[in-house]
């Protein structure tokens, strides 16, 4: 299987993309929230809500 440059620079530029999305300061506190939930010794001040919305966003997004 041959990619073609261009293909290849969109796939490296999205995944920089995503590897920043990762490592962004705001996703480090998400995570930190997450384990400061899961432990008993630390209290997280606001609730953890997560909504995966792939499979039902038809019914709940207007067209």
């Amino acid at each position: 299987m041959n990619i073609s440059e261009k293909d290849r620079r969109v796939l490296r530029d999205l995944a920089k993309y995503q590897m920043e999305l990762a490592h962004s300061p705001r996703n480090k506190q998400i995570y930190a929230d997450w384990l400061a939930n899961g432990s008993s010794k630390t209290q997280v001040t606001r609730p953890l809500i997560r909504i995966e919305t792939n499979t039902f966003e038809h019914q709940i997004m207007p067209l």
